[in-house]
Order: structure tokens, then C-alpha cells, then sequence
């Protein structure tokens, strides 16, 4: 990719809000296509500090970069970044849900997933999509850690394999 051959040539030197958005777009492309690279992570930084203004959708982006490598705790690390930036971006608390089930605290899976219920629920808010970390059916979580996490994973399934009631995948 061109952009990200000019980050690495010119040693970091994009400045201006161009080349934050071109950054950004570019490392999300490539994030759409399936690719996984600590270039991404460094085109989205980039934007960010060049004050790219969706700066919670970069860290977002650099989350699930990491969490598809492997590196849960990094992209946890990034989604807790993006929450902080935007405390209603259901996409970046569904993904720190999914981190921290991936890393093995249920709890916190838990407590932010109703997070992200919650800022589905607000007016004019972005939804989980098929293209976060995981499932889009938030709003199908029960009170009950478990049992959420389960139709939390089955929710992801569902929406991957075009299923509308994400407890089918269970039977």
C-alpha cells in the first residue's frame, strides 16, 4: 500500500489532515480485506496523532487488528482507549467485551457488554456491525454472565453465517 510505504520511508512524516484521513481510511481497508499487520496499527496511530477526529474508530481499528493477531490484551488496551475518547461507541464496547472474554474475565466481558446495550440504545449511535470483533445481537444478552457470554459468541456466529435469532446457533 502507498500511503503505509511512506509512513516507513519517510520515517512517520505525514502531517496533514489529508494524510490522517487517507491513514485512516487505508488501514481500514486493508482491515476490511482481512489483513492483519503492525503497519495498520501504526497508519492508525498516525491519525490519531495528526488529530484525526474519529480518533475512538482508529483505536478501535487498532484493537481489532491486535485481537485478530492474537493480542488480546493489546486490543483490549486500544477498545479501553476508544471507550475513554467516546463513551458511546457500542462498537468499541463490544469489542472490549469480547477482549476480555478472550482473555478470560468473564465479569468484565459481561459488564461491558451491557455497555455496549446500552450505547446501541442511544439515539444516533453506532451499532455493533458484523465488522467489529464479534457479534451484532447485543441486545439479545441476559442478566446471567454465562449464559450472555455464550449467545454473546452465538450472536457473532449468527451474524457470519446470516442466522436472525442468534439462541439457534446454540441448538
Amino acid at each position: 500500500p502507498l500511503l503505509a510505504r511512506k509512513l516507513r520511508d519517510s520515517g512517520g512524516n505525514i502531517h496533514s489532515p489529508e494524510e490522517a484521513l487517507a491513514a485512516f481510511n487505508q488501514a481500514s481497508t486493508m482491515l476490511r480485506k482481512g489483513e492483519t499487520s503492525d503497519e495498520m496499527v501504526e497508519l492508525y496511530m498516525r491519525a490519531v496523532e495528526l488529530g484525526f477526529e474519529r480518533r475512538n474508530r482508529c483505536f478501535n481499528g487498532a484493537g481489532m487488528v491486535r485481537c485478530k493477531q492474537d493480542r488480546s490484551r493489546e486490543g483490549y488496551d486500544f477498545f479501553s482507549q476508544a471507550t475513554a475518547f467516546d463513551q458511546h461507541d457500542s462498537r468499541a464496547w463490544h469489542n472490549r467485551a469480547n477482549a476480555a472474554f478472550d482473555l478470560g474475565d468473564i465479569q468484565q466481558a459481561h459488564a461491558d457488554a451491557m455497555r455496549a446495550r446500552e450505547a446501541s440504545e442511544v439515539p444516533g449511535q453506532m451499532s455493533p456491525s458484523a465488522g467489529s470483533h464479534g457479534p451484532s445481537a447485543v441486545k439479545e444478552i441476559s442478566t446471567d454472565s454465562v449464559q450472555a457470554e455464550m449467545l454473546w459468541r452465538a450472536a457473532g456466529v449468527a451474524a457470519m453465517i446470516g442466522q436472525n435469532e442468534p439462541a439457534a446457533v446454540l441448538r
